[in-house]
C-alpha cells in the first residue's frame, strides 16, 4: 500500500506526512522530516522491555518532537491523574502495556492510514 498525502485544511494532518517538517534555529532554511523524529521517540515508547517510569518521562518524550509547545502545554492533568487517582496496578498496566501498544500502532500509521482522513 502506498501512502497518499494531503496536508491541507480539508484533511487530518497526519504526523507521518512528508509535509510534516521542522527546522532548527541553527539551520532555519533546512527542512527536516518531523516523522523521523517522532518515529525515534515512538520506537523508544514501544519498547516494553524498557518502559517509561513516570508521566514526567512521557512529558519529556512528547516535548522532544514538540519543543516549541513546552511553554504552552502543561501536563498537570496527566501527572495528577496518575499520582492521585490511578492505582499502582493501573500505572503498571499503562506504562508496560497500553503506552507501548499505542506507540507500536502509531509507528504503523503510514500502513494503517494510507489515505488522508477527510475532516
Amino acid at each position: 500500500t502506498t501512502y497518499v498525502d494531503a496536508w491541507d485544511t480539508q484533511h487530518v494532518r497526519l504526523p507521518c506526512s512528508p509535509s510534516n517538517v521542522y527546522s532548527t534555529p541553527q539551520d532555519p532554511h533546512r527542512k527536516r522530516s518531523k516523522w523521523l523524529l517522532i518515529k525515534s521517540v515512538l520506537s523508544e515508547l514501544a519498547n516494553a522491555d524498557a518502559p517509561l517510569k513516570s508521566t514526567f518521562d512521557l512529558e519529556e518524550a512528547i516535548l522532544t518532537y514538540n519543543p516549541h509547545y513546552s511553554k504552552r502545554w502543561n501536563f498537570r492533568g496527566l501527572h495528577s491523574f496518575f499520582s492521585d487517582h490511578a492505582t499502582s496496578e493501573e500505572c503498571i498496566l499503562f506504562f508496560y502495556e497500553t503506552l507501548p501498544g499505542m506507540a507500536y500502532l502509531a509507528l504503523r500509521l503510514p500502513e494503517l492510514l494510507p489515505e488522508p482522513i477527510p475532516l
